[in-house]
């Protein structure tokens, strides 16, 4: 059986989408990754084991069940509140907190793939490049990380966040998050890591 969702206030504050709408970028999601491990000529299957890195509410890892068992999907993420959620969601205890930076009590080569979605869009520099090295020590050999990230775009967003007026706290918060536009822009272009913070944004 699928896992129930969780209260549709809670799935708003989080995706700002809920039931079958919440879910249809999540499909959306999995099908790039089922596409992107067919081009290296690999596939999910029964006995494939996975881990949802900032699992939340379990959004992304309920349509991967379509290939991977619920016994060989966990799940790991720092809100403790979101952990107890999904675990009784799920009815499984794979779903665990971890601390905001490695290592995992995970072996090495447990994982055949490592799934992010919206994670490492909210992680700085030194977050992102410890977990890659997480990951890269906890899958198999051959196995693949898969994630989102912000296109450039993000930042005409920021721009058009910041000149609306009576908006939400959020886009308020969005449109403060690069006081130097033109900088933050070049400096995507020359391959920088770019991390920016504002109050109301996580």
């Amino acid at each position: 059986p699928l896992p129930e969702f969780p209260d549709e206030q809670l799935q708003l504050n989080t995706t700002a989408l809920s039931g079958e709408a919440a879910l249809r970028p999540a499909h959306a999601f999995y099908e790039n990754v089922c596409e992107g491990m067919a081009a290296a000529g690999l596939r999910l299957d029964g006995d494939s084991k996975a881990l949802d890195f900032g699992f939340g509410w379990g959004r992304i890892s309920r349509v991967f069940m379509h290939d991977v068992r619920l016994a060989n999907l966990h799940g790991l993420d720092v809100d403790p509140s979101f952990v107890k959620l999904t675990q009784s969601l799920f009815k499984s205890g794979n779903f665990i907190e971890c601390a905001p930076f490695p290592p995992t009590a995970y072996a090495a080569g447990s994982f055949d793939l490592v799934f992010a979605y919206s994670v490492f869009s909210h992680l700085s520099e030194k977050a992102t490049l410890a977990w890659m090295s997480e990951f890269e020590r906890i899958l198999k050999p051959g196995g693949v990380v898969a994630f989102t990230t912000r296109h450039e775009s993000f930042f005409d967003f920021c721009e058009w966040a910041a000149a609306q007026e009576d908006t939400s706290p959020y886009l308020q918060a969005l449109g403060a998050l690069f006081p130097d536009m033109a900088k933050v822009r070049q400096a995507f272009r020359d391959g920088q890591f770019i991390h920016g913070n504002s109050h109301g944004v996580g």
